[in-house]
């Protein structure tokens, strides 16, 4: 989302593939979810929370598989 609003602030968008650092993996996502404290953030009337600098993408609720890792240097 490029500004604070209802729900048509959520508009489609690319970015490029992630790629895994040291330790981590990429996870192809089959599932995402918002969350309700993510909605009232979308808003702007979350007091709990601190404001999220825009660009913001909701949806850290995800499911899927590892698409990719990295292994940890040792």
């Amino acid at each position: 989302m490029i500004r604070f609003g209802g729900p048509e602030v959520l508009v489609p968008g690319e970015a490029s593939d992630p790629v895994a650092g040291a330790g981590q993996v990429v996870v192809d996502v089959a599932v995402a979810g918002i969350t309700f404290v993510e909605t009232q953030i979308r808003r702007g009337v979350d007091k709990w929370h601190a404001k999220p600098s825009l660009p913001y993408v909701p949806g850290g609720l995800v499911a899927g598989r590892v698409g990719s890792h990295a292994h940890r240097p040792r």
